[in-house]
């Protein structure tokens, strides 16, 4: 018997020392996170109730998402607008926000590189467009700015080829490498027994998915067939595979097990000695999720930001609120001083009353005890209307709602409304790096190479067989952060234009080519409507040769006259002492 024992829990070794692995690895990151939880809770509970999720992994029943300490909702909306406004200015579906290009200048200038380029660009916008990228990312963006930290899974998809997933706060815990960028992700989630067999389950004879009985705990599979909307509490670590092998060919196909990226899932509660004790591990060739951080210090996985930057201010604004209100139910319904006389003739303070007194108590009145000073809720307002613009700030509210918060007041010039457009692009300028850096960059390359994997992408040309490609940001904020050079180009070609009024020769130093060229590049043009320098020098070649022969055609009646001429001249007999006499004699020609 203990022979017996001996071999099962060598047998279930591999998967134990996973589990404990797992289990540490968990631990380590939540010991982290919890430094940073209570910050989280409150902005959740003053700012967006419905963003927290703090109780999966302890079991506990869903908390209710009461905004009962949400009296002014200056922070919400202020939050809502600044993800609305990352959105559109960043990522908008109605526009290009990116195209890909090579570092190679010489390779890139390449007319059929450039096409193959912008298909494939056109390619993976259509893909995002179809999933529901656009419908993550304000979602992500939301979280970024109140919690610091914002993350998600990008998820292959058999029909949209791509999905996303947003994981709310507290649901996720993260960690980083020695180069400071994230590397591991633990997450927590809660699955019905019946989603749970549809996704980590096996397909029967009759195509049907039925429980695992190697892979999944005896609960599950009980609760399956008798109560299959039973939930169960789930978690998942998402971290560099140590086992990863090369993969082949040009796809670098390789087994789940030995893919640069390792999955490992579980139930919570599951004891890691049961066989059950993992659930699913799998692989993935890049890492399957995002994490966007406001604004990392130094070696900390998390970060701060706006929403808890200014917790104090929120937290104020809501007593200032809450100070008021009870301002303004003072001077409505004020403390009263009552005669004691008056204490069974039951007086009424009601509207339009009608009290009888005793003659006995002629003269006795109702009186307040207390009013507050009219200057009390004038001044509780104005600092209230303080903290809200310092709310604002912190949101770059007043930076988003820019036109509208000029209003209608005139005199302001497009000058003055370029500087303000200015100013906005300095103050987001350190977001988009780094949301271009934790966020699109790997949801583009990601998304790329799903596409290629399911042969969605053409046949790349042999120039970049050995040039990568580089993803290149053409949205409202990254274009706006290249404006510096586009207006300069505009004002060169200007100034140049006047000169020239003066004096033409100056046109000899200005590159028109290579300007349009810049320009374009500049402000995200398709490279489509640019021709290439062959296709330019052929154009030019034959504008040149066709000027030439109507240079010739208009020379032609000429030339036809004057060989008539000298035909003529040659055939005529020059009379003695003639001028034909003199021409002749001087072209050395012998008299007729």
């Amino acid at each position: 018997m203990a022979t017996a024992r001996g071999k099962l829990a060598s047998a279930q070794s591999p998967t134990v020392k996973l589990r404990q692995h797992a289990d540490r690895r968990r631990s380590a990151m939540l010991d982290v996170r919890s430094v940073w939880e209570p910050d989280w809770r409150q902005v959740a509970e003053y700012v967006d109730p419905a963003q927290g999720r703090f109780e999966v992994r302890s079991g506990q029943k869903k908390a209710k998402r009461s905004r009962a300490k949400i009296i002014n909702n200056t922070a919400t909306r202020c939050v809502r607008t600044a993800a609305a406004g990352l959105s559109s200015h960043m990522t908008s579906k109605s526009r290009p926000w990116f195209r890909l290009t090579t570092p190679d200048p010489a390779i890139g200038q390449l007319q059929h590189v450039k096409v193959w380029l912008d298909e494939v660009t056109e390619i993976i916008r259509e893909t995002l467009a179809k999933s529901n990228f656009y419908k993550a990312m304000p979602v992500a963006y939301t979280s970024d700015l109140e919690f610091g930290v914002a993350a998600m899974l990008v998820a292959g998809h058999d029909e949209e080829v791509v999905r996303f997933h947003p994981l709310p706060i507290g649901s996720y815990a993260i960690s980083i490498d020695e180069h400071g960028k994230v590397d591991s992700l633990w997450r927590c989630f809660q699955m019905t027994a019946r989603n749970i067999v549809a996704r980590y389950g096996k397909t029967n004879e009759d195509g049907q998915r039925v429980p695992d009985p190697d892979t999944m705990p005896q609960n599950v599979v009980r609760a399956f067939k008798e109560s299959p909307d039973q939930v169960f509490t789930l978690e998942s670590l998402f971290e560099p595979n140590p086992d990863a092998r090369p993969g082949y060919g040009p796809l670098q196909v390789q087994a789940e097990q030995y893919r640069p990226w390792r999955e490992i899932t579980w139930i919570a509660g599951q004891s890691k000695e049961d066989k059950h004790g993992i659930l699913r591990q799998g692989g993935h060739y890049e890492a399957p999720f995002i994490c966007i951080r406001f604004n990392p210090v130094g070696d900390d996985c998390y970060s701060d930001a706006p929403g808890t930057d200014s917790l104090g201010d929120i937290k104020q604004l809501q007593y200032l609120e809450g100070q008021k209100l009870k301002l303004i139910d003072l001077v409505a319904e004020p403390p009263l001083s009552v005669p004691d006389t008056m204490r069974n003739l039951g007086a009424s303070l009601a509207p339009r009353a009608r009290n009888f007194l005793p003659m006995t108590q002629a003269g006795a009145q109702v009186e307040p005890t207390y009013t507050p000073e009219p200057m009390a809720i004038r001044e509780v307002r104005e600092e209230i209307v303080a903290v809200e613009r310092r709310i604002e700030d912190a949101f770059f509210y007043r930076l988003f709602m820019m036109l509208e918060s000029l209003g209608d007041q005139t005199g302001r010039t497009a000058t003055e409304i370029a500087e303000r457009k200015d100013e906005k692009i300095s103050v987001l300028g350190p977001t988009l790096e780094i949301v271009t850096d934790e966020g699109l960059d790997p949801v583009v390359v990601r998304t790329y190479r799903l596409l290629e994997r399911a042969g969605r992408i053409p046949q790349p040309p042999p120039e970049l067989a050995t040039s990568p490609i580089k993803v290149e940001y053409t949205s409202i904020l990254a274009q706006a952060m290249k404006a510096a050079g586009v207006v300069g180009i505009e004002r060169t070609a200007l100034f140049m234009a006047q000169l020239a009024q003066a004096d033409p020769s100056v046109m000899d130093a200005f590159d028109a080519n290579a300007a349009l060229r810049e320009y374009s590049d500049r402000v995200g043009a398709p490279a489509a409507i640019i021709r290439g320098e062959d296709q330019v020098n052929a154009i030019r070649q034959s504008r040149a040769q066709q000027q030439r022969m109507a240079q010739m055609a208009e020379l032609a009646p000429a030339v036809r006259d004057g060989a008539q001429a000298i035909k003529t001249l040659d055939e005529a007999v020059p009379q003695e002492g003639s001028l034909g006499e003199g021409l002749a004699e001087m072209l050395g020609g012998p008299p007729a």
